[in-house]
Parts: C-alpha cells; structure tokens; sequence
C-alpha cells in the first residue's frame, strides 16, 4: 500500500542549528488543525524528547525543515519555551501552535481524519491489521 501524497506532505523535519550554523536534522514532525473545534487551530506534533534533546544542548530554537513550492527547502523557527508538552510527563509529545506560510508546500491533517475509539470498535480493527505512520527518512 503506497502512502497518499497528501499525506506525506503533512510532515516535514525537526532540526537544530549547531554553533558554525550547519542544519542537523533530529527528527521529523506532522501537522494538524482541529477542524471540530469553532476556530480551527492548527499545530506541529513531534517526541517530547526530540524537543528534550535539543533543549539538552543549551539552544533555544528548534527548526522545522519544509519544502516550498518553489521545488526548495527552507526554515521555521520556533522557540523552545513554546512548544507545550502533556501534564503526564510519561506521554512522548510536544506540540507548537503553528500557521503554515503560503510558500510552505505542506498540508495540515484534520482532527475529523483522525481514527477514535468509535471507529476502531465499528471496524473491528486489532492486531495485524495495516496501519501508516507519517514520518521521513533520510
């Protein structure tokens, strides 16, 4: 089964700048909007410890690698003090509010797409059946 290019176009990588200000690439990130909420928030969603580590190396800006459409690549910065994690220091997520320029050639996946506990007990879905993870690999 081949992943839908939309869907691919919902992750890009996670990325920090080292002290002669080459890009390491440290991990990839997906976007969402909540689309069932009245205003329609948007986030990028990656590991809390991908955050975690670029915190542990003294920076204070975390990277979002994204093509453009212009067939480039470019930058988001964000802040480090921005990205929210989850009250159970056990859940592995970090999310950043986020709104995607024009020239960024990326989509963001809807809340109402996402699969809920409804879906999977209406669809018997269990172990073994196929499921996707959106990420990139170098």
């Amino acid at each position: 089964m081949k992943v839908q290019e939309k869907i691919k176009k919902c992750v890009a990588f996670v990325a920090l700048q080292m002290a002669d200000e080459t890009i390491r690439l440290v991990g990839t990130v997906f976007f969402i909007y909540r689309d069932k909420q009245k205003d329609n928030y948007s986030y990028a969603v990656t590991a809390k410890h991908v955050i975690e580590g670029i915190k542990s190396k003294g920076l204070d800006k975390v990277f979002l690698r994204m093509n453009l459409t212009d067939g480039q690549s470019g930058l988001f910065a964000t802040r480090i003090s921005d990205w929210i994690y989850h009250n159970d220091e056990n859940i592995d997520i970090a999310i950043h509010p986020i709104v995607l320029k024009p020239n960024f050639d990326h989509l963001l996946y809807p809340e109402s797409s996402f699969v809920t506990s409804e879906f999977i007990n209406e669809n018997e879905i269990d172990v073994g059946d196929e499921v996707i993870i959106t990420s990139l690999f170098r």
